[in-house]
């Protein structure tokens, strides 16, 4: 019998709706190529549901030489294409699910009256994601939502940064009804505008505030039974927090250090206190003891938190399942005793700082430090299955080197963790590589020792920059391995999230790679690390290292066209 060799395209006959769910994934500029792929693709795309429109910042314009006058007029082109695009679907009376526009833009009086049309155009067609930045060079004047949005009872997530809602809120009434998310970014905001939005939104879930100015008090009353994370980040006016959500799960609170806030928690038998204090000696009170029983995610990036605050909170929060800490300026000492926690992770701790770990239930450690000082003296975590440790080796001295073999060798599959250093990865960590592992100090190189799956490990290398050259090492034949890389590199085309919006990933900006030997050059940052294995390993090894090249970022603002 004859084997057909044919490739069926199972995509092809996918209902709309799951293809149009699968093109959201997407970025624009890749979503729009699939509209030549055959008729039922170019109809796909133009009854495709989002709208995702964004136009580069001012320095990244000048940064490539386009000069002012050229940039302002892609930018009038930029806004005739958006007004085209949404009258085309106007025409076919088609639902809008997400409408996102981010864009920089200095004529505010310009800009207003085509925002204006798009937003009661989307709104008009029920759109349930809506999402709004306008970036300007001036730091006067921002763009004032229109009454008329808060009247659109089908949007479910609402997410504005650097707008202004004062006149918006004082002309019309909330009909949020069926509002599920709120994010407000580098705003104006009070308290009476976030009491006017939750008591509009009684389903409303998730609430984020960041970078925002003006609220010195924000109080979540217990008729939120929806409500279930609420993220506070940088948000220096603050005075008095007041948490009474009854079914909170995840709250994350961050403060950055360059603003010198100074906290000092205090815990009474029935209550939790937060006390801020920053520069200028406002004081910050934050009271949570209603929702410390329900909570499973909790995240504090402070760095004036201290071990009598820590543990005055943990009292309070027993069922946290994910405990995420940074900095830790002022702990000697980090004890955390929980028969709940399974995730944990530290960043940047203190030299000194010791740790002491009861947790059996734990299953998952990260431990991410560069300037400062990698720690840990885990006891009883016996289920633990995944490790992930990140530092800069000059930080570390020879003592601290035998904890880390001792704690990694407890472990009883440490032997096939992958160790990274700068950019080589060897793909079997062996016990005796740690000790002679301090002679490369000098070089300072950054180490990697994770339990991850390979394709975790190779986003974490080109996550801060975009390396040269990339190296496996293998104590067996590399084939295999080299086959993983390969496909990892080439074909797996995965999306990332950051702060709810989408960026590129490292892939998408990798032009090509050639296999090259590198033996006998002076590739300096792997030819300390070969010079290492040939001095301390017995077991022989294979090497292969790929030389990356990296395409140019380039800004085609009258090529927008075939964007969107």
């Amino acid at each position: 019998m004859n084997r057909c060799n044919c490739k069926v395209d199972r995509i092809s006959q996918l209902p709309e709706p799951i293809i149009h769910h699968i093109l959201s994934f997407l970025h624009t500029e890749d979503a729009v190529c699939t509209s030549i792929l055959s008729k039922r693709w170019r109809r796909m795309w133009c009854t495709f549901p989002v709208f995702d429109f964004q136009l580069g910042e001012y320095s990244y314009l000048a940064k490539h030489g386009i000069k002012d006058c050229q940039a302002e007029a892609s930018k009038d082109e930029f806004l005739s294409f958006v007004e085209e695009s949404l009258n085309r679907r106007l025409l076919h009376q088609f639902s809008i699910h997400k409408f996102r526009m981010s864009m920089g833009f200095s004529n505010l009086e310009h800009l207003t009256p085509w925002m204006d049309r798009w937003l009661a155009i989307i709104i008009g067609r029920n759109v349930k994601e809506l999402e709004l930045e306008v970036r300007r060079r001036e730091s006067n004047g921002l763009y004032s939502v229109p009454p008329f949005v808060l009247g659109a009872k089908s949007i479910t997530v609402l997410k504005l940064s650097r707008c202004d809602l004062h006149l918006t809120l004082a002309a019309g009434i909330i009909k949020f009804s069926q509002l599920r998310e709120l994010h407000l970014g580098k705003m104006h905001i009070n308290q009476w505008m976030i009491q006017t939005f939750t008591s509009s939104c009684p389903l409303i879930e998730i609430l984020e505030l960041s970078l925002c100015i003006g609220l010195d008090c924000l109080c979540l009353p217990s008729s939120l039974l929806q409500l279930n994370k609420v993220v506070l980040r940088n948000c220096h006016w603050l005075k008095t927090v007041q948490i009474e959500v009854p079914n909170l799960i995840d709250y994350f609170i961050q403060n950055s250090s360059d603003v010198a806030w100074r906290i000092s928690m205090f815990a009474c038998r029935k209550s939790l206190d937060y006390f801020f204090k920053n520069s200028s000696d406002i004081t910050c009170k934050i009271n949570m003891v209603a929702c410390g029983k329900s909570l499973r995610k909790l995240s504090l990036l402070i760095d004036t938190l201290t071990e009598e605050e820590f543990q005055s909170l943990m009292s309070v929060t027993p069922n946290v399942e994910f405990l995420e800490l940074s900095y830790l300026k002022r702990f000697s000492r980090l004890k955390i005793s929980s028969q709940k926690l399974k995730q944990l992770v530290l960043k940047d701790c203190n030299k000194s700082l010791v740790t002491e770990i009861d947790t059996p239930n734990l299953v998952s450690v990260e431990h991410t430090c560069y300037l400062r000082y990698l720690c840990f003296n885990y006891i009883n975590t016996s289920h633990l299955r995944e490790v992930y440790l990140e530092f800069e080796l000059a930080s570390h001295d020879i003592a601290w080197f035998t904890k880390l073999k001792d704690f990694l060798t407890s472990f009883p599959y440490s032997e096939n963790f992958r160790a990274v250093v700068n950019v080589s990865i060897h793909e079997k960590l062996r016990e005796f590589f740690l000790l002679p592992l301090y002679n490369l100090k000098d070089l300072n190189p950054r180490i990697i020792i994770s339990s991850r799956a390979f394709t975790e490990v190779l986003d974490r290398i080109f996550y801060l920059r975009h390396h040269d050259t990339l190296s496996l090492i293998s104590t067996c034949s590399c084939s295999k391995d080299l086959e993983l890389l390969y496909h990892t590199i080439v074909e797996q085309e995965e999306n990332s999230e950051h702060y709810g919006g989408r960026r590129k990933n490292w892939r998408h900006f990798l032009g090509g790679f050639e296999i090259e030997n590198l033996e006998g050059t002076k590739e300096k940052r792997t030819s300390p690390w070969r010079d290492f294995l040939k001095s301390y390993s017995s077991v022989p090894y294979q090497v292969v290292t790929l030389r990356l090249e990296w395409k140019c970022l380039k800004v085609v603002l009258k090529g927008s066209r075939v964007m969107f």
